[in-house]
Formats: C-alpha cells, sequence, structure tokens
C-alpha cells in the first residue's frame, strides 16, 4: 500500500508542471497563427494595392486557372508547375 502511495504522489507532483507546459505550447501555437494571418494579411493588401494601380481588377487567380484549364491539358500542366 505504502508503494502505490508514492506513486500517486509522484503522478499528482508532475500533473501540474505538465499541465503547465501544455499550456505553454498552446498559446505559442496560437501567437504563431495569429503572427501568420497578420502577415497574410499585409500582403493581400500589399499585392491588392499593387493591382489596383495597374488597373488589374481580377486578383483572385480564379481567371487564369480558368484560361489554363480551357485550353487543354497541357496549358493546364504548365500552369500548375509554373504557379508551384
Amino acid at each position: 500500500m505504502g508503494q502505490l502511495c508514492l506513486t500517486t504522489a509522484k503522478y499528482v507532483a508532475i500533473t501540474p508542471i505538465n499541465l503547465q507546459n501544455q499550456l505553454a505550447y498552446a498559446w505559442e501555437a496560437l501567437n504563431r497563427a495569429f503572427f501568420i494571418l497578420i502577415v497574410m494579411f499585409v500582403f493581400v493588401q500589399l499585392w491588392t494595392a499593387v493591382y489596383t494601380t495597374q488597373g488589374v481588377t481580377d486578383h483572385s487567380g480564379a481567371a487564369r486557372l480558368a484560361r489554363a484549364v480551357g485550353s487543354g491539358a497541357g496549358d493546364c500542366a504548365r500552369f500548375l508547375y509554373l504557379t508551384t
């Protein structure tokens, strides 16, 4: 019975440390995701401004994809190769 109490006490002592580590990593992941969203927002705003000054109205790339798919499989493969 004494060994069981000793083992249980060890696990009880480790539990708060483990919980603290898990929460630290969760906050790190959330902070990383938030930072990436900010960077993506900045780049979208930047390229929207660039396309607007060039007179481009469709910045989504959907028109380029539709042209590539509509012109045949070879052009579609070339498009996918060049854009990845």
